[in-house]
């Protein structure tokens, strides 16, 4: 077993429309359920010492990661082509942007998510921009100072039209990423 691992996983509540509206009780029971299993995955694989989690929840898409080793942040969020992101990231985040995509705004919305359930702070906009401006379907590692810390994300799209982001920091350190799935059945 990896001294460094991240299990997560993702689970959609109902099968017929993915961006339907449900009640927020209902997705937390669906995060609680995931997480349940996440935690089951990584125990009997072996997985020991500090574990740190965090959960996320968008319209029946529901999603969780469990750091050993490590501290993990992870955000899902449903792609509604309506909202005005630059707008958005002007106001919330200070970025100024002539233009941003849906794709764009919710790669950058999902990481800052992500990034303070991990870390207890903000992303600053230096890091928004390099979020905004690299997309990546691979893991992307970038050094946050002298100290040797580095951040590590990857971002995805999954179910269509919802995109998901795992962010966690470490210190020169390989993480193992395991995906557990399942189905949630409500």
């Amino acid at each position: 077993m990896p001294e460094r691992a991240i299990y997560y996983g993702t689970t959609q509540i109902l099968s017929d429309v993915a961006h339907r509206r449900i009640r927020r009780s209902e997705q937390s029971i669906a995060a609680r359920h995931l997480l349940d299993v996440v935690a089951r995955k990584a125990e009997t694989s072996g997985a020991a010492g500090f574990q740190h989690s965090s959960l996320a929840h968008s319209r029946t898409i529901c999603a969780c990661a469990i750091g050993i080793g490590v501290r993990v942040g992870i955000d899902i969020e449903w792609m509604s082509p309506g909202r005005n992101g630059r707008r958005i990231l002007e106001l919330l985040c200070g970025l100024q942007l002539s233009a941003v995509s849906t794709t764009e705004f919710y790669r950058a919305w999902t990481f800052s998510e992500a990034y303070f359930k991990a870390t207890g702070n903000t992303a600053d906009k230096s890091m928004l921009h390099h979020v905004i401006q690299n997309p990546s379907d691979d893991i992307v590692h970038v050094h946050l100072d002298g100290n040797g810390n580095m951040l590590s994300f990857v971002q995805m799209n999954i179910f269509y039209d919802f995109m998901l982001s795992i962010i966690w920091i470490t210190q020169d350190a390989e993480v193992d990423i395991r995906v557990v799935s399942d189905r949630y059945e409500s």
